[in-house]
């Protein structure tokens, strides 16, 4: 199989080449050349020094959620967006698909340029007050626009006066931005006006947890550690919340959502976690109200059902204290909390309003 060369001269790239040196199967060829003859080299290596000039897209994905705000809400909207821009054809597309919203949309921007990568707010780069034909009053939706980049229109004019005044520059710090992940997509909502869901471009992170659930439901013996898939040749950093770890495992946890920041170099995961108790006790239940017709009953002749095999614990407050012995007699006019114990698990505690009568 014989080997394929170019040659570059000053003509367009676009322009004929017959009847010139150029195309052959002699194992060379002569770069642009000023009277004088220079090293040769293969057709890969030209081609990847012409990528640069090439106008090739640059796409971008988001994946948006209540979590990515800056003050994360508990939205139970998601979305994805994509952003391609041609520097060839000096456009920009957006893409956006949305569903789930809590409140109706009010308004949609691409912002850029936040202070560091992944974080921050920023002002909207894309047009005020909203993406043009971007759907209003909805909870769910998609979205399709090709922008032209050379008009001014396309274009937040504060995002113009802030990087260099002309809509070139404007153009050259937004893609700046999006590569360095200093831009993020906002849909804004009646519920939450500064924005409802959010996303910086996607990660190149990803990340396994291996988990150790907690035992019970109210003790603290789970633990978590976070796995990056491949190696961070700056070394991986971990923010954990709550309790603010900054390692890749986090221990001594109680049932509930951990989440955590990843980051290497520039790029940064936000993800989460969630231990669940490997055992699970209900309630106990009980009448709610009792009337007791003697003076002398004890709280373990409280009319209370129970699991097969659980033990009854009786305290005077819903949360924290000691439990009381089973042979403690009842006062008259009395508030008891009750839980129930399944092989040393203690489930939530049930309020019990304890009346004794004499009739």
């Amino acid at each position: 199989m014989k080997n394929f060369y170019v040659r570059l001269s000053q003509a367009p790239l676009n322009a004929p080449m017959p009847n010139t040196p150029g195309i052959s199967t002699d194992n060379s060829f002569s770069t642009i050349q000023s009277e004088k003859k220079i090293r040769r080299m293969p057709l890969l290596a030209i081609l990847l020094l012409l990528l640069p000039f090439a106008g090739m897209a640059q796409t971008y994905h988001f994946a948006l959620n209540g979590a990515n705000v800056l003050v994360p809400n508990t939205s139970i909207g998601t979305g994805t967006g994509t952003v391609i821009i041609n520097t060839t054809a000096n456009t920009m597309r957006v893409m956006l698909n949305f569903s789930g919203l809590m409140g109706i949309t009010t308004s949609a921007h691409l912002h850029a340029t936040t202070a560091l990568p992944n974080a921050g707010n920023a002002v909207a780069a894309s047009p005020i007050p909203l993406f043009t034909g971007f759907p209003l009053s909805t909870t769910s939706g998609t979205y399709d626009q090709t922008y032209d980049m050379t008009i001014a229109s396309s274009y937040n004019p504060a995002f113009i006066s802030a990087n260099g005044g002309t809509v070139a520059t404007a153009f050259t710090a937004l893609q700046t931005a999006l590569a360095d992940k200093k831009a993020y997509f906002d849909i804004h909502t009646n519920i939450f006006p500064g924005g409802e869901i959010r996303a910086f471009p996607s990660s190149n992170i990803t990340l396994t947890f291996n988990k150790t659930n907690p035992t019970c439901s109210n003790s603290t013996d789970g633990g978590v550690r976070a796995v990056p898939s491949a190696t961070c040749s700056s070394g991986y950093q971990f923010l954990w919340t709550p309790g603010g770890a900054t390692t890749d495992t986090i221990s001594n946890l109680a049932p509930g959502t951990y989440n955590v920041r990843v980051v290497c170099g520039t790029d940064t995961l936000n993800s989460s976690v969630t231990l669940t108790a490997s055992t699970f006790v209900p309630t106990p239940t009980t009448a709610g109200n009792l009337v007791i017709y003697t003076g002398s009953k004890t709280l373990n002749q409280l009319d209370v059902t129970t699991l097969a095999g659980g033990t009854v614990n009786y305290y005077t407050s819903f949360t924290g204290g000691t439990a009381l012995p089973g042979s403690t007699l009842v006062s008259d006019d009395s508030t008891y909390y009750i839980s129930q114990s399944v092989n040393g698990c203690e489930s939530a505690r049930a309020k019990i309003d304890v009346t004794v009568s004499s009739t």
